[in-house]
């Protein structure tokens, strides 16, 4: 017999996906299992079906029809942060989830002297991680030990076994999450799903074996997406050419939720000046919610957007004033009091490597 579940039939007290990483005054936009009243992301659970195989079950959620009431939405930082905006969620006052800023030194002074101003506005788009094998999972109960076993395609089992405990209530020790070979990862399976959580709460109110397994549809529009950020750096240099401040605004579209690491801006802007002296810098980040897939870790959780950002600008700045960027810049200033004249030689290699900050 066909089974239905919706957040009406979820568990009263049940708890929400965590998100590990939040800092003082982040918002409480945690996800939910199930949505209840309001959707913010195509592709968001609303409820399960469980039938005896894929194809069925499938036949049975066509046959599920939703009412929905169209909401304006804001599909990026941009409409997000506009005035009037639709607010994601209204209890807030705004779609800003966390700000946090940052200040080295004395950055005003510093761009105030400058010879030179750089300046870049670098967009990363959003990615997936698109593994080889998709998201599954399956939950039984173990009649001999009377615990239940879930096997799941996720890089954090020991986390995850924790997290079912916490969000439905059971034991930890009345439960054992086992994570087979998972066909690749990448960071996007370092996170908590709300599929985990339904294949156990499936299994313990019907009593019977669940299993899960998306497809690749449904990897694009539900497994987390990364990356999505917005850096505006300005750099500031000196009569020889060396760069003495940093600014930084980071925007990170976050999506409609948290997923298990929320801090992707924060990371981004703290690792920004890399190996860098930079004695000045100012950075402000800020994690914006929009209705977009939840965003998270992949493959490096903000650095590399960092450090693609940070050498751009060295070369910016190099080609500012006709240097080479693998070339120290001289101890003192031209008979001009400008720029030092410079040298186009074709940079090496490991110029990276070779050059120097003072």
């Amino acid at each position: 017999m066909p089974c239905f579940m919706s957040a009406a039939d979820l568990p009263p007290g049940l708890g929400a996906l965590p998100a590990l990483d939040l800092l003082e005054r982040s918002a409480a936009i945690h996800h939910p299992v199930l949505v209840g009243d309001i959707a913010r992301y195509a592709g968001q659970p609303i409820a399960i079906v469980l039938a005896r195989d894929a194809y069925a079950a499938e036949d049975l959620a066509d046959l599920v029809k939703v009412d929905y009431e169209e909401l304006a939405p804001a599909m990026n930082v941009d409409d997000a942060l506009r005035p009037g905006a639709p607010i994601l969620y209204p209890e807030l006052g705004t779609n800003v989830a966390h700000e946090a800023t940052q200040r080295v030194g004395d950055p005003d002074r510093a761009f105030a002297a400058a010879v030179a101003i750089v300046e870049q506005d670098f967009a990363f788009p959003r990615v997936t991680a698109s593994s080889m094998e998709m998201r599954g999972a399956i939950a039984r109960l173990e009649p001999d030990t009377g615990r239940y076993i879930v096997h799941s395609s996720t890089q954090i089992p020991q986390l995850l076994r924790d997290e079912l405990a916490r969000i439905t209530g059971l034991p930890r020790d009345g439960l054992r999450v086992i994570a087979p070979s998972i066909g690749g990862g990448f960071g996007a399976k370092e996170a908590i799903y709300p599929e985990e959580i339904l294949v156990l709460l499936a299994a313990i109110r019907f009593g019977i074996p669940v299993c899960w397994t998306e497809d690749r549809v449904e990897s694009f529009s539900t497994t987390v997406h990364g990356r999505e950020e917005r850096l505006l750096v300005r750099a500031a240099l000196d009569h020889r050419g060396i760069v003495t401040a940093i600014e930084v605004d980071c925007l990170a579209d976050i999506g409609g939720a948290y997923a298990l690491l929320s801090n992707t801006p924060g990371a981004a802007v703290a690792t920004l000046r890399g190996p860098y002296r930079i004695p000045n810098f100012r950075s402000r980040a800020r994690s914006i919610i929009t209705n977009k897939t939840p965003l998270n870790v992949y493959r490096g959780a903000g650095y590399p957007q960092a450090t693609l950002a940070m050498e751009r600008m060295m070369d910016l700045a190099a080609a500012r004033i006709g240097l080479d960027r693998a070339e120290n810049p001289p101890a003192q200033p031209s008979a001009t009091g400008g720029f030092p004249g410079g040298s186009r030689r074709r940079l090496s290699r490991l110029r990276a490597n070779r050059i120097r900050q003072r």
